[in-house]
């Protein structure tokens, strides 16, 4: 009972900062629109959002710009042109403070990574930054991912990462992917989009030559074929820290997110099993190492 009620007024409290977070800038970002905004890195943030969900976006854009560490641009990708040609007047403000709206083909959760990679990495590929619509970012969030990349650039960095478990040979339930708290890193990580994560030009690289495949086996849970896209470009996934930290969500948002139905749905376990082949969970297995696989 203690447990519980101490969890309830954590998440309580952590709603309602959440909310004056938001309260402030929604009210601010419109005064910032003469404010010259000056890049801190060369890396980008590419991130989408559709529907409704389009009316509170600024707020994370908001808190990317306002980091410690800003990008170079923050790229949003959406698929409605007229939104695009007309968009509110918070998001008019920050089009001059490094925000940047562009139009993509509807690829659900996967828009927010790759147009980014066809349409803007090179051949070659360039590391880049994803972040989620509906998430307030702290001010040191970007630093930490760029830290990271300074000091491992060939591996992808994340703030919350799970272990995928297998047992004789089968990748166990997504629900029993445990997270990463002890600072371990390797392929068999598996990196969460929702709180950020910073990819390695090897991965936009890959996604250009696998196309569009994910349409087929995962198209609803991106970070499921983000990760065997890693997997398969032997890119190690790395905790930005010894922590799962969860970051504040814009308020009203969550009920309509994806992620509550391919975890709580299970549907994230249908789509593992179309994209984790044969081939894949023998990389896993042989990089798990005796005594994780059965």
């Amino acid at each position: 009972m203690i447990a519980r009620l101490r969890r309830f007024l954590r998440l309580t409290r952590r709603a309602i900062v959440a909310l004056v977070v938001e309260w402030y800038y929604t009210a601010s970002t419109p005064l910032r629109a003469r404010r010259r905004y000056v890049p801190t890195s060369g890396i980008e943030v590419s991130l989408t959002s559709h529907g409704e969900r389009l009316q509170r976006v600024h707020v994370a854009v908001e808190s990317i710009l306002r980091g410690a560490a800003r990008p170079r641009r923050v790229i949003l990708w959406v698929d409605d042109a007229v939104w695009a040609r007309h968009p509110p007047k918070r998001i008019l403000s920050q089009l001059g403070r490094g925000l940047e709206v562009r139009l993509s083909q509807d690829f659900g959760p996967h828009t927010k990574y790759f147009p980014y990679c066809t349409r803007v990495a090179g051949p070659s590929g360039t590391a880049f930054v994803t972040a989620d619509d509906d998430i307030i970012y702290p001010r040191r969030w970007l630093s930490g991912l760029l830290r990271g990349a300074a000091e491992h650039p060939d591996d992808a960095i994340a703030y919350l990462v799970r272990r995928i478990e297998l047992h004789d040979g089968e990748l166990l339930p997504y629900r029993r992917w445990g997270p990463v708290l002890d600072g371990s890193i390797g392929v068999e990580n598996f990196a969460l989009g929702v709180s950020g994560v910073l990819y390695p030009p090897a991965f936009a690289a890959l996604v250009q030559q696998l196309g569009e495949r994910f349409l087929v086996v995962c198209p609803r849970a991106d970070d499921v074929w983000i990760n065997s896209v890693l997997l398969q470009a032997s890119v190690r996934v790395r905790p930005v820290e010894r922590a799962a930290p969860l970051f504040p969500t814009v308020w009203s948002t969550d009920a309509s997110a994806l992620r509550h139905a391919n975890v709580a749905g299970g549907e994230n376990d249908a789509q593992i099993a179309g994209t984790y082949t044969a081939t894949l969970r023998a990389r896993l297995i042989e990089a798990a190492g005796p005594g994780r696989h059965g």
